[in-house]
């Protein structure tokens, strides 16, 4: 058998090949349906935070547990919208660097 030569060059980190170095233009409906998905990043870390704070209350008896898990969570979901967004105005506006 042949030895099969990768025939890509991408870096070894991404798992899915990208359109080149400047990537497609973000589309209106794709603008709105990440901005969509945007606001929901709070909210999924408010549920994920109570859902194991409220393990944690009803399993030892500690309630303090629930408000501080639903903190985190809450700040857990801000800062994944925060990212979410500036990749989002990163790719709008063509930059590829990160900071």
């Amino acid at each position: 058998m042949k030895k099969l030569e990768k025939t890509t060059t991408e870096p070894k980190g991404y798992i899915f090949p990208k359109a080149g170095v400047h990537a497609r233009a973000a589309t209106l409906g794709n603008s709105l349906g990440r901005a969509g998905i945007i606001g929901l990043h709070p909210l999924s870390g408010l549920l994920v935070g109570g859902a194991i704070g409220y393990f944690l209350w009803k399993k030892f008896d500690a309630s303090w547990a629930f408000w501080v898990f639903l903190l985190f969570g809450f700040a857990a979901g801000c800062l994944n919208a925060y990212r979410e967004a500036r990749a989002l105005l990163r790719e709008q506006s063509g930059g590829d660097n990160r900071d």
